[in-house]
């Protein structure tokens, strides 16, 4: 072989090598720039949608209950961290942290014949717990009846009270009002098809009522109404196994070591848990696809070299408040244990970016956010403008950089060569001059582990501060099986949805991790340190505290061990399912983590029986309770806890028996609900209720007690044997109440007797709505007898009249199980004997206050009397005098003046004017002599300049003289003052004022647009559900009722978040 052909072979050689090397470079290429282009990471099969749709159905069906704490969930951390080990991931471990959480089993409902023969036992679920009460029961019986949704119609000839009620799942929140009716427990049949919103509905966040609730899947529920539907009258026996356990659950870590940039930390993660509001049926395959694409975002990134490295994690407790994400934020920030990824001080290096995944198959659209409605970090101090958000990232992402491109361009460009056509990103607006934005992209409340991060960079780092931390997260989606028992596998959707969601992720984070920081325009002094991270304080704090009880023997708080520590925002409608549980130890204590500097927070705590779970322990709100110890406080970020272990804060309880009710939405037509701006944009605030728990004896509160309401619901925790009255009253109209229960009765109606409850046991007030009528019927009863005894009218009478012919028809109705005549009377009882109340009181009031000025003028007569009548010298005499003029004053008004029998403490309240008006003389004269040492100080000083006569003293001459020219004059003076007595007792006996209120109708002329009456709130307050049933219930078969609803979007300018899909198929953003 020729010279010349070994030359052309080894020339063929190099070029294939070449080629060959450039391949590889491609893949693993050299650490100095990265080669993989958009269109390279799309075409080149990185992008799985198999392996992904793989891990949603492994995580989903294969380890379900994936309720952090549940056996799925161990068996999804073991899944995850065998595929970080798979794919070549480094020093992959478990951080392990200690949560409470409720764990519920497979229970049972056993169906009986009347005569006690077992026909059948189907399985059921619990729901999750209302508050730390898990709701538990193993002999909950009664006959079961099927109400559909619970309207009044459909539970119509059903004695609801004492039963246990079969429900339709999406049925709103009805099951308030069939507790409220006396049910002893509620089943939910399995829907077709429900939603986020019908889930959070059917448990209470922070009030513990105790009303067992159950799930029962579609196919049994069809056995067990072909069975009501054969026997007609059948019996139940429900049995729910749940109670709440401490765990020990890992978030897992797996490291990716980069090359020349290795000391440059992106922190990429996703939560692979999830929570369903039946926690036994927990697929939760909508929360499985964020940690699917972490997996194979892993397996991408461990495939090719990257410059930066990569911390991956998978956190739990998404579901129980972000604990997981709670807990590696706070282990990082007090005590560091990665400090590789985040040293303490070193120009350069340590975390760049944290990157949280959320995604879902609902749209294929894909948003970029920087905090949640969890911690709902607006523009506050340093977020905003001029901080790392809006500086940094909105020209790296969108606007562009110094460089002319951004990650949204590129992606278009990519997208367009290898399809041809484009998919939406979102998210300019998140990073904004104002930072206020970031929610205008998704129509729903929605939270995710980054706005831990977010909550704790909020004024991290140099020069230009802020949080490090993103979130890619799928725009105008619902997310709407999240939470419910159907989030199912079967119910994903399109997984095609995911591409473009996919691709943009994949694209841009390998970006970030091999990119120069000049390329990206972020200075190197801008990576988070640890020193840096903390320049603005400890963002995110700690509560340290420990559950005490006081005891009132030795005058000590003692510990109270295995309590459950609820901490929640003070204000919860601001944000979204902020609130968590911790569990203490032997002595009481425990550790709250990721408390926000911004958040103001409320800790309560109880103790639950683990065999029956009752409330034994609950929070004090007496003296030696939140009086002593405030239940409401907040981080200071210079110092960034609140208590430690050695000297905890208490939090106080008391043992307690509960009084429970519900209906407190019916009480009044409007919600009382305001919308508050500015900052927090659009918020729906919640009325604010004032509970008085009073011991009816004194109608002072006792030393000890404590109430919560949600929404409907009012639990009372009461000392035991204490004859318990509650009065509530909104925050804008603390003068009347909007609920008195005090247990009147005919022979007893002002007073009442109260609810007597003992330890460690529940009262519920069934039928609350006719409690209070009948005690506010009694008290107004009481009320307009002795005032008509005394010949005082107010105008209330007709109203109360016929109030007492509405409660009469309230009780009949529910003697025959009519629920929609009930109800539509009950409410008209109450609405009218509140106008009765708010008549009498001010009428009351009135004659009482005429009755203490009269006193005062009896005290008066009684001296200028004796010095008109008899002037004696002597004063014995006098004194006598003065006295028997006040008694026969006194008499007469005791025996005519209406005050005095009116009032229950009338001789108190005189005793104390008495003693004012006795007082005031001295005071009087011991004010003037000081007022004239003054004016000799003055004179002795300055001279005398002018000459002054005593005031008092011309008064009191004046009088005497006045009263001497009288005596004179006996005929005279005797004829004036019985003109005098004649005239005023004659306007004040047979004439009285009394204020109408009229309808005042005016015309309007024009063609009306419909027939019908259109009602609303005077302030545009939305009106309660409960009113418009009761306009149903009390016009039906007479009336449409057609209620209105307006769409608030979060700032009308920008729109809310939501898509509407057109007939035609064309989509509009509103």
């Amino acid at each position: 072989m020729s010279l010349a052909k070994y030359k052309v072979i080894i020339l063929v050689l190099l070029i294939t090598l070449a080629l060959l090397g450039n391949k590889i470079y491609t893949i693993h290429g050299d650490s100095s720039s990265h080669s993989l282009s958009y269109v390279d990471i799309i075409k080149k099969g990185f992008i799985d949608l198999a392996k992904i749709r793989d891990h949603t159905y492994f995580l989903a069906k294969n380890c379900s209950p994936r309720i952090t704490g549940y056996p799925g969930f161990y068996k999804a951390a073991e899944y995850i961290r065998n595929y970080f080990v798979k794919v070549g991931l480094k020093n992959v471990t478990y951080q392990l942290y200690n949560i409470a959480v409720p764990i519920a089993s497979v229970s049972s409902l056993e169906v009986y014949s009347p005569t006690g023969e077992l026909l059948a036992s189907f399985p059921v679920h619990p729901l999750w717990p209302n508050s730390v009460n898990p709701c538990s029961t193993q002999n909950t019986s009664g006959p079961i009846f099927y109400i559909r949704t619970g309207t009044y119609k459909e539970c119509a000839g059903k004695r609801i009270e004492g039963s246990i009620v079969l429900m339709d799942f999406n049925s709103l929140d009805n099951w308030k009002w069939i507790f409220s009716l006396g049910a002893k427990a509620v089943i939910f049949i399995e829907p077709s098809d429900t939603n986020t919103y019908e889930a959070e509905l059917k448990y209470l966040k922070y009030a513990p009522l105790k009303f067992p609730r159950a799930y029962i899947e579609r196919k049994y529920a069809i056995e067990l109404l072909k069975l009501l539907k054969s026997r007609g009258e059948v019996r139940g026996r429900l049995r729910l196994n749940i109670r709440w356990e401490v765990k020990e659950v890992p978030n897992v870590i797996g490291f990716k070591l980069g090359t020349d940039l290795k000391d440059q930390w992106i922190l990429v993660f996703a939560h692979y848990d999830t929570w369903s509001v039946v926690p036994t049926l927990a697929e939760g395959a909508t929360d499985a696809i964020g940690v699917a694409v972490l997996l194979e975002l892993a397996r991408f990134l461990s495939q090719v070299d990257t410059r930066r490295s990569i911390m991956f994690i998978a956190f739990s407790g998404w579901g129980e408040g972000l604990a997981g994400a709670r807990y590696f934020v706070d282990k990082l920030m007090w005590e560091n244990p990665f400090p590789w990824v985040l040293p303490e001080k070193a120009m350069g290096k340590g975390i760049l970016l944290e990157i949280g995944i959320d995604l879902s198959t609902e749209t294929d659209m894909i948003g970029v956010f920087y905090t949640s409605h969890f911690y709902r970090i607006y523009r506050m101090g340093t977020i905003g403008r001029g901080a790392f958000t809006d500086n940094k990232l909105t020209p790296l992402f969108f606007t562009g950089t110094s460089g002319g491109f951004s990650f949204r361009d590129k992606m278009i460009e990519a997208w367009r060569k290898v399809y041809g056509k484009t998919w939406i990103i979102e998210g300019e607006f998140s990073f904004d001059h104002f930072a206020m934005k970031w929610d205008m992209y998704e129509p729903t409340l929605f939270y995710f582990d980054g706005d831990v991060f977010t909550a704790a960079q909020a004024h991290a780092g140099r020069g230009v501060p802020g949080s490090r931390c993103i979130t890619y997260r799928t725009a105008y989606a619902y997310f709407s099986h999240r939470g419910t028992p159907l989030d199912t596998y079967t119910r994903v959707g399109k997984l095609d949805n995911l591409r473009p969601q996919v691709e943009f992720i994949f694209c841009t984070i390998y970006d970030l991790a091999n990119m120069d920081l000049k390329e990206m325009g972020i200075e190197k002094q801008e990576i988070l340190d640890r020193s840096w991270w903390l320049a603005g304080g400890y963002r995110l704090g700690r509560l340290v505290g420990q559950v005490v009880e006081f005891d009132e023997k030795t005058g000590y708080y003692k510990p109270v061990p295995n309590a459950i520590v609820q901490i929640s925002a003070a204000d919860p409608d601001m944000y979204y399912k902020h609130t968590w549980f911790e569990a203490t130890d032997k002595n009481g204590k425990f550790i709250a983590r990721g408390l926000s500097d911004r958040i103001v927070y409320k800790v309560v705590a109880y103790v639950v029986n683990r065999t029956n779970g009752q409330i034994i322990y609950a929070p004090d709100e007496g003296k030696y309770g939140t009086q002593a110890f405030p239940s409401i406080f907040k981080i200071h970020p210079q110092v960034g806890h609140y208590g430690s272990w050695d000297a905890p804060y208490y939090v106080v309880v008391f043992q307690c028996g509960i009084i429970q009710l519900a209906g407190l939405r019916a009480i009044t037509p409007s919600l009382g609900k305001s919308f508050a701006t500015g900052l927090m944009q659009w918020v729906l605030l919640s009325p604010k209720y004032i509970v008085g728990v009073n011991d009816v004896t004194t109608h002072y509160e006792p030393d000890h007690f404590g109430y919560v309401v949600e929404d409907d619901v009012l639990v009372v925790f009461t000392e035991e044997n204490i004859p318990t009255e509650l009065i509530v009253l909104h925050e804008l109209a603390p003068e009347e109440p909007l609920i008195l229960l005090h247990n009147a009765c005919p022979e007893n109606m002002e007073e009442g007797l109260g609810y007597l409850v003992r330890r460690g046991e529940t009262l519920s007030l069934s039928n609350a709505l006719l409690l209070f009528a009948k005690d506010l019927y009694y008290l107004n009863e009481h009320r307009i007898r002795t005032c008509s005894n005394k010949k005082v009218f107010t105008g209330a009478e007709d109203y109360h009249k016929q109030a007492g012919e509405a409660l009469r028809k309230a009780e009949s109705a529910l003697r025959k199980l009519v629920y929609e005549e009930y109800y539509s009377n009950i409410l008209r009882c109450i609405y009218l004997e509140k106008q009765v109340y708010r008549l009498l009181t001010p009428n009351l009031r009135d004659v009482i206050n005429t009755a203490c000025i009269y006193f005062i003028l009896a005290i008066l007569f009684a001296f200028i009397g004796e010095k008109l009548f008899f002037d004696f010298e002597e004063v014995r005499k006098k004194l006598l005098a003065m006295c028997s003029l006040f008694v026969v004053m006194i008499t007469l008004m005791v025996l005519f003046h209406p005050g005095f029998t009116i009032a229950t403490n009338i001789y108190i309240a005189l005793l104390g004017l008495g003693i004012a008006t006795m007082i005031t003389p001295l005071l009087a004269i011991v004010t003037g002599q000081a007022l004239e040492a003054v004016k000799k100080l003055r004179q002795l000083f300055m001279g005398k300049h002018f000459t002054e006569i005593s005031r008092l003293s011309f008064t009191v001459s004046a009088l005497n003289v006045g009263i001497s020219y009288m005596r004179e004059r006996k005929i005279e003076t005797a004829l004036t003052l019985s003109s005098i007595i004649l005239l005023t007792l004659a306007m004040v006996m047979f004439t009285s004022i009394l204020g109408l209120r009229v309808i005042k109708p005016f015309s309007y002329e024009g063609i009306a647009s419909y027939s019908g009456i259109y009602v609303r709130d005077v302030f545009w307050r939305p009106l309660s559900f409960e009113y418009i049933e009761y306009l149903k219930c009390k016009y039906a078969g007479e009336a449409y009722i057609f209620p209105r609803v307006w769409k608030y979007p979060l700032r009308p300018e920008e729109g809310s978040g939501g898509l509407i899909v057109s007939p035609t198929g064309n989509v509009f953003r509103i």
